[in-house]
């Protein structure tokens, strides 16, 4: 009922604002340690908690884009190293003992989990797959295979995994920084409005959408990696602070 949906968005907005509001009145340096459960990148934790106080979700949104943007390659794969391979649950577990512990940027293993559901059910036959060219990736572009999974089915990820292998180094460290902010919003939301059901509709919009029965040149053009014989890459190169080259693997 309209009425009902109303009242439920209220509720959310006012779950962020008091969210907001006490991050705002954190000290900086556990601010800092907050955000970088959601992108595990020390510099970008800092210049975030910095950039407070944050009016509404969407100034803090619009900043953890604008900041990760900004970045070096350098600090993109950084937090690209938190991360656990797709369908490596043992991996996500040390990750977040050591976020846990202080010991380093950590990934949080509620997180992972959650946002690789799509491999639980995945077949032997999938999981191995994913597997062999999560190695094949890593060997070649010299960081993991990165991407918003929430919403998607192991296949669709294989499907996606598969087409970037084919892409340049430089190609795939676009994808993958494009892939994080994704990540990165999921996880502030989810952090900020305490809505699974908000969330999880953010993810719908914002990950890429693979139906594993159809070739990959059928993802919208929009949504789309940036692939070998691509032109521009899925996302936009942020200004000078960001090398011409890749570091070397």
């Amino acid at each position: 009922m309209p009425g009902m949906n109303t009242v439920a968005d209220t509720d959310s907005t006012d779950s962020a604002t008091v969210a907001l509001a006490r991050f705002n009145r954190l000290p900086p340096a556990a601010a800092a340690e907050r955000l970088r459960r959601c992108c595990a990148n020390a510099e970008w934790a800092t210049r975030m908690a910095a950039g407070r106080p944050y009016d509404s979700l969407a100034q803090l949104l619009d900043a953890a884009d604008r900041h990760w943007r900004a970045l070096p390659a350098e600090a993109w794969l950084q937090a690209f190293g938190a991360h656990p391979e797709i369908g490596d649950m043992k991996t996500a577990g040390n990750s977040a003992a050591a976020a846990a512990a202080g010991d380093g940027d950590g990934d949080s293993v509620g997180d992972s989990r959650q946002e690789q559901s799509g491999v639980a059910n995945a077949s032997a036959q999938t999981r191995a797959a994913l597997a062999h060219l999560n190695r094949d990736y890593r060997q070649r572009f010299g960081f993991i295979f990165i991407i918003c999974a929430s919403g998607l089915s192991a296949d669709a990820m294989l499907v996606q995994l598969r087409v970037r292998l084919k892409n340049s180094r430089a190609q795939e460290l676009a994808n993958a920084a494009e892939e994080q902010r994704k990540i990165t919003r999921l996880r502030l939301r989810k952090l900020f409005d305490g809505d699974a059901t908000v969330a999880a509709g953010a993810a719908t919009v914002e990950t890429v959408t693979v139906d594993s029965s159809a070739k990959p040149a059928a993802a919208t053009e929009a949504a789309k990696p940036a692939t070998a014989n691509s032109t521009t890459p899925a996302m936009a190169k942020p200004a000078a602070t960001t090398p011409t080259s890749p570091p070397p693997a």
